[in-house]
């Protein structure tokens, strides 16, 4: 029997590394094949395209979301998926702004049932409960347990029992453990919970959550072409820059990421709020003459517009500072929406 896991969580959680974390035990430890179903609300990806680079069996669905907008997408995806790699876990990641129930509906017309793990920024949760807070109470009632993430992050522990409290009268039957992606602190006791009940139905009135979510967002892809080959540190520290610079001229950052990628090695970068360092993953080495870079910026105050051109003129500044070419290979935007949704 196919076991399903969806890792839900609101945008920049911390679901990408805990994935690639359990894909690599199940492989490594236990030998079990897995999938990893990949959701990006814009056209270009950044997330699937890292866990390949990484070595995972990782599907992609982008320009949407699948608990809404792409369900017939995400059924298709799963059959293939299953009948092509016969895996034992499918590990499904959608958007920040994802419902799971309206996923695990999907899952059971094939038989199956889905455990459904929320993942919740230690350090970002009280922020965000407080613009967002229906929302985000809404993807909480919706899972069985919650892995509270980047707790290496937080310095007092008073403040994650202050976190278990409200997750508890949020989601009273869930399970809590703390955990660290990126350490892989707490990562056993995640293990331990997949063994947990499945303690919800999926619902009817799902309701479009792109809408509710109220976010924009700009994606694109660009050839970076060099006038010689740099050193990839060079190449590193210059979007990082990008990215610092853009945080500068955000307006409300849900959720900024980059996906770096060439022969030598790949590189992911993140950003999480105007206050955030710039999160890095993956390695660059070697030298690069060219590379390819994949953009996704979801953002509450910027419009698509403004998103696109602040980026532009960054990195046209930037191909002018450090000599290097680029042509965009993909783009696409999205508009949010304010309507209200019938529930």
């Amino acid at each position: 029997m196919v076991r399903v896991l969806i890792l839900s969580g609101f945008l920049g959680s911390g679901k990408t590394s805990l994935i690639l974390r359990l894909g690599k035990h199940f492989a490594e430890r236990l030998g079990k094949r897995s999938v990893i179903v990949v959701n990006e609300i814009g056209e270009v990806g950044v997330d699937g395209d890292y866990l390949r680079k990484l070595g995972m069996n990782s599907y992609e669905i982008t320009d949407g979301c699948i608990c809404c907008t792409l369900r017939r997408d995400l059924e298709s995806t799963l059959s293939e998926v299953i009948s092509t790699f016969s895996p034992d876990y499918v590990l499904i990641e959608p958007t920040g702004i994802a419902f799971p129930s309206a996923i695990r509906k999907v899952v059971k017309k094939f038989g199956l049932d889905a455990l459904v793990i929320g993942v919740a920024d230690a350090k970002r949760f009280l922020k965000l409960y407080g613009e967002a807070r229906e929302f985000i109470e809404r993807q909480l009632r919706e899972v069985e347990v919650v892995a509270v993430n980047k707790v290496d992050e937080v310095k007092s522990r008073a403040e994650l029992g202050v976190l278990v409290e409200m997750i508890r009268q949020i989601s009273p039957n869930a399970k809590i453990v703390f955990t660290s992606a990126k350490t892989g602190e707490g990562f056993d006791e995640i293990l331990k919970s997949l063994d947990h009940n499945v303690g919800f139905e999926a619902r009817d009135d799902l309701g479009d959550s792109t809408r509710e979510a109220g976010a924009s967002w700009y994606s694109s892809s660009f050839l970076i072409k060099l006038k010689k080959p740099v050193a990839a540190v060079g190449l590193r520290n210059l979007i990082v820059e990008l990215m610092e610079e853009l945080r500068d001229l955000s307006g409300d950052i849900q959720h900024y990421k980059m996906l770096l990628s060439s022969q030598n090695g790949v590189l992911k970068l993140g950003l999480t709020g105007k206050d955030e360092s710039v999160s890095l993953d993956g390695s660059l080495a070697g030298w690069v003459a060219e590379a390819k870079l994949n953009v996704l910026l979801i953002d509450k105050t910027l419009n698509p517009e403004q998103l696109e051109k602040t980026f532009i003129n960054l990195l046209n500044r930037k191909s002018e500072e450090f000599g290097f070419e680029f042509e965009c290979a993909s783009h696409e935007h999205g508009e949010k929406e304010h309507e209200e949704v019938d529930n």
